[in-house]
């Protein structure tokens, strides 16, 4: 098959840190699916949010030239701009826009599968119906983790930083129910260097060939 992966850094594989400086240790899916015999495209980039994904696999290239599409699913905030914020809360922020990402998704005319990496692929008011769905690699790699859809990101946190104190307090609960999950999370992959190591920040190869063998299953069953 020839198949297209978009995403961000999850998309990429196993990251190696040294000295400040981050590369690609192994390829992880893409490397699995070229191991089985597969033609494999991979755009994902690294600090990309889900609408430069998106694009990616919508207008950057012709999607239909391809048997299936991978999309890595990432914060659903990293996008949001100050004026989101001042718009609606930050989890109602996180509810629109998973809901127009798998709607987006839905519409393509190949196979997607959409996997959750360092955040949570949670379905509310828009259900798909034509997307294969892993919600969470760190939930498939670690049976008694229990992810969300919320993760923190540099880039909307400066925009968050501006509000001060016009910021509701049920907007400050919300930023603390967030940071507090996702720092739930960063513990998850340091506890278990087994699967996230050698960065912490990602899964491994180890660990994405769990999530690779699982997605082979499920297209097996489509």
């Amino acid at each position: 098959m020839r198949i297209l992966i978009t995403g961000d850094s999850w998309g990429c594989g196993e990251w190696l840190s040294k000295d400040g400086d981050y590369h690609v240790a192994h390829n992880g899916i893409e490397q699995y699916l070229q191991d089985d015999g597969h033609e494999v495209v991979n755009l994902s980039v690294g600090g990309n949010n889900n609408l430069q994904s998106l694009v990616c696999m919508l207008h950057d290239v012709d999607a239909q030239s391809f048997d299936r599409a991978i999309f890595f699913f990432t914060d659903p905030l990293r996008h949001s701009k100050y004026d989101d914020f001042v718009r609606v809360t930050p989890k109602r922020l996180v509810q629109e826009h998973i809901d127009y990402v798998l709607q987006k998704l839905d519409e393509c005319k190949i196979p997607v599968t959409i996997i959750g990496g360092c955040a949570k692929v949670v379905v509310y008011n828009y259900v798909p119906k034509n997307l294969t769905i892993i919600p969470s690699m760190t939930e498939l790699i670690i049976k008694d983790f229990k992810d969300t859809e919320y993760m923190t990101s540099h880039e909307w946190e400066n925009h968050w930083k501006k509000l001060g104190n016009s910021a509701t307090s049920e907007m400050k609960e919300q930023i603390v129910d967030i940071a507090t999950k996702a720092g739930n999370k960063y513990q998850c992959w340091r506890q278990n260097p087994e699967y996230f190591w050698p960065d912490n920040l990602h899964a491994n190869r180890k660990g994405i060939r769990i999530v690779y063998d699982h997605m082979l299953s499920l297209w097996n069953t489509d």
